[in-house]
């Protein structure tokens, strides 16, 4: 299936047919080229997560964590938040070290620009039904008391309102 110049299989590579030797890079080069691409490649980032979701959990979250680890620009927060939110189910064991790079990522100064912050709530909210230590599910809920406005704001994005939303109604 042709996109533009380019082939549908090779913008979007399907992990799950890569000898598990492959997994990790590939997931790196997909997330850089995510990053790369302007304006970021969500769709790319996320197809990738929900491909992802049937792999090793032990060699994906590792890989995904050194990626965001590296020089944190707003387009990788925004990439990794992406696939994090497509490849967490409230199945997921969600690695607790991902969990609290995602809030600190939130919490930083300056906040996050709109998209990447858009990109957090959604991370943050496929991680809080979860698999979680119960400190970080109410480090995640204070967050979303936090936006509250925006659960409120009819200028937001649905799928926005509807995460903060379903956070804040859990308790």
């Amino acid at each position: 299936m042709p996109d533009g110049p380019h082939n549908f299989k090779t913008l979007y590579p399907d992990i799950r047919r890569l000898p598990p030797d492959q997994v990790g890079a590939a997931i790196r080069s997909t997330l850089q080229t995510a990053s790369s691409s302007q304006p970021t490649d969500m769709d790319r980032a996320a197809l990738l997560g929900t491909k992802a979701r049937s792999l090793d959990r032990s060699v994906i979250e590792p890989e995904v964590a050194d990626f965001a680890s590296q020089s944190a620009s707003p387009q990788k927060k925004e990439v990794v938040a992406w696939f994090l939110s497509a490849f967490w189910t409230p199945d997921s064991e969600p690695d607790g070290a991902l969990v609290r790079l995602l809030c600190d990522w939130f919490e930083s100064a300056p906040p996050p620009a709109a998209d990447v912050r858009d990109a957090l709530i959604l991370a943050l909210a496929a991680a809080y039904p979860a698999k979680i230590d119960p400190a970080l599910k109410q480090k995640i809920y204070r967050i979303f008391q936090s936006l509250d406005s925006i659960a409120n704001q009819k200028r937001q994005e649905s799928v926005i309102v509807a995460a903060v939303q379903r956070v804040l109604r859990s308790k």
